[in-house]
């Protein structure tokens, strides 16, 4: 019997009293009680299936699977997933949150190499998150000729920033990722704000979605 894999944050989701449940084969916080009136708040989204594309059929793979193949640096968030090319010719397919263990399926060959691959990743959201991100990155990436995968360093520590509608998020190593999403709920907490689970998040994305399309 495989071992259940835990959030990084699983304890702060307990001590908050929030409702625990399995996610894609994670155990993390699935609601949290007041979650709906936080202006800050962070979500875990590790739970989150993804592969890593490499090779030079890596892009006519993804063609191929109805998906795009960004520019370097590039990311486009589809129905079916989520698509980063992060390094040349490397592709990060990640699951939508709202089925977050349906990653589309790829079969390796000769020249396409698919790796299962791990990030802890955390939602950010809240009418000053720009500043925070700000204030703890080592570059702008607020500035318009920033990448929509935005290599870069927070408090200290390799990570990328994807820019979000309604906030930002932030993906690092899983082994890092109990001190960073840490350090980052309690900036949010020093906002008013605070921790929210994965369904709470999804209430919170569909609301984004629905303003953004009027």
């Amino acid at each position: 019997m495989s071992a259940v894999r835990a959030a990084a944050l699983l304890a702060r989701y307990a001590d908050c009293g929030a409702t625990l449940g399995d996610v894609a084969g994670m155990q993390t916080g699935v609601s949290v009680p007041g979650a709906a009136d936080f202006s800050h708040w962070l979500a875990e989204l590790t739970p989150i299936a993804r592969v890593l594309l490499m090779g030079a059929g890596a892009a006519s793979a993804l063609r191929m699977a109805g998906l795009p193949a960004p520019a370097l640096l590039g990311m486009v968030a589809t129905a079916l997933a989520g698509v980063a090319q992060i390094a040349p010719g490397q592709y990060l397919v990640s699951a939508p949150a709202t089925s977050p263990h349906a990653v589309p399926v790829f079969a390796g060959s000769s020249n396409l190499l698919v790796l299962p691959i791990e990030y802890a990743e955390f939602a950010l959201g809240g009418p000053n998150i720009t500043g925070l991100i700000a204030e703890i990155c080592t570059a702008d990436a607020t500035a318009a000729s920033a990448t929509a995968w935005f290599p870069t360093q927070l408090c200290g520590l390799d990570a990328a920033l994807v820019r979000a509608p309604g906030g930002w998020h932030v993906l690092c190593a899983p082994a890092e990722a109990p001190w960073l999403g840490g350090v980052l709920l309690g900036l949010i907490e020093t906002l008013g704000g605070g921790l929210i689970g994965y369904n709470d998040y999804l209430t919170l994305s569909s609301q984004n979605a629905e303003e953004h399309s009027q």
